[in-house]
């Protein structure tokens, strides 16, 4: 009886062992910052930003190239349709 008891709560400690690891490592990944914490919000935010303008920066040198290969194309075109 007395072993049964046992078993029961070691493997009672082991689920909450592996709840407990769980929890953290799932909270260590997350990088919130507290309600005041005026540094940390701060830091994200610039963070967020500079992500954004980075992403903007690749997509209008992507448009910039689109542009130059569609105006080299129509050129070609017009070149070819005057001297028909």
């Amino acid at each position: 009886m007395i072993n049964q008891k046992r078993k029961k709560g070691n493997i009672f400690f082991l689920f909450i062992l592996i709840f407990a690891l769980n929890s953290t490592m799932l909270n260590a990944s997350e990088n919130e910052c507290k309600k005041l914490d005026i540094k940390c919000k701060t830091k994200k935010f610039i963070d967020e930003t500079k992500k954004f303008q980075k992403k903007g920066l690749k997509d209008s040198k992507q448009q910039i190239d689109k542009t130059k290969k569609k105006i080299g194309d129509s050129k070609d075109n017009i070149l070819k349709s005057l001297s028909k």
